[in-house]
């Protein structure tokens, strides 16, 4: 079981400790940390987390063997150079930095500690998915045998409206 901490609890962060609540035999939250401590007091309590005092006390805490960091991008890089360096297996929200040179360090930071860095592209737990998965249950798109989804970047993929509006272009194809 993997005891991890979770830096920064806003809406994301709280998103990611509420899908692993009892629900991972992998990983659980242990400790939290968070800038806006009133704003989470509550939270916690009701997930039966501790909130440390500041990030500094997770990463010299020996009962944490990883971070999550679902914090603003600017802080990022400093964050995970600081958990690679306390030896903590470290996942942090896209984007891992704020530019290409400053990943760099932080995968190299991460490769010479010899820990885990992950980067967090997820969309299982966005709205759209899950109104997707309550169409596929309920049984509104038919027999569904297998299904394929990218995102492509807006301005060179889209499309305008007659009004002047943009449109995502929609592609369909069986396969």
């Amino acid at each position: 079981m993997i005891r991890a901490a979770i830096v920064g609890l806003g809406r994301w962060g709280r998103s990611l400790v509420s899908s692993v609540a009892g629900n991972s035999d992998d990983i659980e939250f242990v400790l939290a940390y968070t800038r806006t401590r009133a704003n989470a007091e509550d939270f916690c309590r009701d997930k039966n987390i501790p909130l440390a005092g500041s990030y500094e006390q997770i990463l010299v805490n020996p009962d944490i063997d990883a971070v999550v960091l679902a914090t603003p991008h600017s802080q990022h890089q400093a964050q995970a150079l600081a958990a690679a360096a306390a030896g903590k297996h470290i996942f942090v929200e896209k984007p891992i930095t704020l530019d290409l040179a400053s990943a760099h360090v932080v995968v190299d930071a991460a490769r010479k500690a010899g820990v885990v860095l992950a980067v967090g592209l997820a969309r299982r737990f966005h709205p759209s998915l899950a109104a997707l998965r309550a169409r596929v249950r309920d049984g509104a798109l038919g027999n569904v045998i297998a299904m394929v989804a990218s995102t492509p970047p807006r301005p060179r993929n889209s499309l305008r409206s007659t009004t002047g509006a943009r449109r995502p272009r929609r592609r369909r194809a069986a396969h």
